[in-house]
């Protein structure tokens, strides 16, 4: 008979209760830590680093020239809001297609095409959605 101990199967009940917060607090904690240790050896190092490195607010970082130039920032017409002010993809090829950028969908506007498209529902399942009041 071996004397070694099982390893339990379950985990403590305090973990088990608090599952979510955990998932979403371990890696904020991680990414602390992390940042900390990073500063930390920089501050002993040759490296150049300031403790105040500069960071754009918003507004200077649509004002730089750069983002002028790539054509970054756009205005584009929202069929409820308006004319809308929003940045483009960075990623610009000259012979792609989509490089325009559009306004945000209203809430279901692509949900037939999505699940005849893509999920490859057929006319009847998809109004058996729309009758259940699943999908609009």
């Amino acid at each position: 008979m071996s004397t070694a101990q099982a390893a339990p199967t379950t985990l403590s009940p305090w973990i088990s209760k608090h599952r979510q917060l955990i998932a979403w607090w371990l890696p904020l904690l991680l990414i602390c830590i992390a940042g900390l240790y990073l500063r930390l050896a920089y501050l002993g190092s040759d490296l150049p680093y300031n403790n105040d490195p500069p960071v754009n607010s918003l507004g200077e970082a649509l004002a730089d020239p750069q983002v002028a130039h790539r054509k970054m920032v756009t205005t584009v017409e929202h069929p409820t809001a308006g004319e809308v002010r929003m940045t483009r993809t960075p990623l610009i090829f000259p012979h792609v297609e989509g490089n325009d950028a559009r306004p945000a969908p209203l809430l279901g506007q692509h949900t037939i095409e999505i699940l005849r498209d893509v999920v490859k529902y057929s006319p009847e399942q998809i109004e058996n959605l729309i009758a259940q009041g699943t999908v609009q």
